[in-house]
């Protein structure tokens, strides 16, 4: 198995490419039931928390994305895409 080709000094550009590249090879059925399930309102009881490392690239993705999507008027927040994140790994790896 080869290496992956370096991503230094791409900036955030290149990450997200990889993220919607990723993204797009999951099929649409996939997507869909992961976002419904997502868009449900969830109580603030029903939460866990938890604590996870991420790189400070990984938190700029989240913030840039989180900022794109109050732009256009969701209400959203870093646990939530989180959620959206965990949702969409889960319906790649974890077919139905």
């Amino acid at each position: 198995m080869g290496k992956k080709p370096s991503i230094k000094g791409k900036g955030l550009d290149a990450l997200l490419g990889e993220i919607q590249q990723d993204s797009k090879e999951l099929k649409q059925q996939e997507i869909k039931t992961a976002y419904k399930q997502n868009s449900k309102p969830i109580k603030k009881e029903n939460l866990i928390k938890r604590t996870f490392y991420i790189t400070e690239e990984e938190d700029l993705i989240l913030e840039e994305i989180k900022l794109r999507r109050r732009e256009r008027g969701e209400k959203v927040d870093k646990s939530g895409l989180i959620r959206e994140a965990i949702r969409l790994l889960a319906a790649k790896e974890l077919p139905a």
